[in-house]
């Protein structure tokens, strides 16, 4: 699990982009069923989370597991870029994610 990705696509499906990754892909996410996962997943120690939100052009990171949450929670938008930890010599440019 340490070299996995958890995340969650907010706005219409995709294919799993690498073998490494898993997520909950679909068109409707409601945030009741947002928060359940981000609880769900730091509860069972998953180090990283995103959420990308399609309608918003955005990337939510969440790292740092604590209880029922995350220590650390980032906001990316178009210009600027995220690094997931595992693969730390990876960035991924937001506006080239919603190209």
């Amino acid at each position: 699990m340490d070299d996995q990705i958890h995340f969650a696509l907010v706005g219409r499906p995709m294919h799993r982009p690498c073998a490494s990754c898993s997520g909950s892909l679909g068109a409707r996410w409601s945030g009741d069923n947002r928060t359940t996962k981000l609880r769900l997943y730091a509860r069972a120690g998953v180090r990283e989370y995103w959420v990308v939100s399609v309608a918003g052009e955005w990337i939510e990171v969440y790292r740092s597991p604590e209880g029922d949450g995350y220590r650390e929670r980032r906001r990316a938008g178009l210009g600027e870029r995220v690094t997931p930890a595992a693969f730390a010599d990876v960035g991924i440019d937001v506006d080239e994610v919603f190209a």
